[in-house]
């Protein structure tokens, strides 16, 4: 027996199946259990939402009698956002999680997108461009492909993704539910 499988003497620490189960576990993904979506959402700290499908799937698998229309509810109610989150991508979190943890993420964020198209924006102000972006965006749902072409109007079509993609990371901005199949369109 290896001392990874031995295992820990009462009181002491976990063995690493211990661990793992542990960790599987509080994940809800060694059986399916009774909670809201949001509930689930929360427990996980936001759950990997770059592709409009997963979090379907995700939460499927996690919880009894779940169907698809529940989060597609909750999205329309605003009680779950889909949005800019952990490591610069696209999460589903509840409401209020993202209302804290977004302010907590934004300078890790901003400098995370400055790593990637910094260059490309040498001169520019960022806050001149996130005021764009604020504005473009406003009270009317868009989608960021409708950002970069307005900005094309303006700036060269070679810092536009740039440009689009720092106010994605330094602006609070959620994917609006949708009427597309799965309620969400694609980012």
């Amino acid at each position: 027996m290896s001392p990874r499988t031995k295992p820990a003497p009462a009181g002491d620490t976990l063995t690493t199946r211990q661990l793992n189960r542990a960790l599987l576990a509080r994940q809800m993904l060694l059986a399916r259990e009774r909670v809201s979506p949001v509930a689930a959402v929360e427990r996980l700290v936001g759950m990997q939402a770059q592709v409009p499908r997963p979090p379907f799937a995700g939460l499927w698998t996690r919880l009894t009698d779940f169907k698809r229309e529940d989060l597609i509810d909750l999205a329309r109610e605003k009680k779950v956002v889909r949005a800019t989150a952990m490591r610069g991508t696209i999460h589903l979190l509840s409401a209020a999680d993202f209302l804290k943890l977004r302010p907590a993420l934004a300078d890790a964020l901003v400098a995370g997108g400055k790593s990637i198209v910094g260059k490309q924006l040498l001169g520019m102000s960022l806050e001149d461009v996130y005021q764009t972006g604020r504005q473009f965006f406003g009270d009317t749902p868009a989608t960021f492909d409708d950002l970069r072409k307005h900005l094309e109007q303006w700036h060269p079509k070679d810092v536009v993704r740039g440009m689009a993609y720092m106010v994605r990371m330094g602006v609070p901005l959620a994917v609006i539910p949708h009427a597309a199949p799965r309620g969400r369109p694609a980012c």
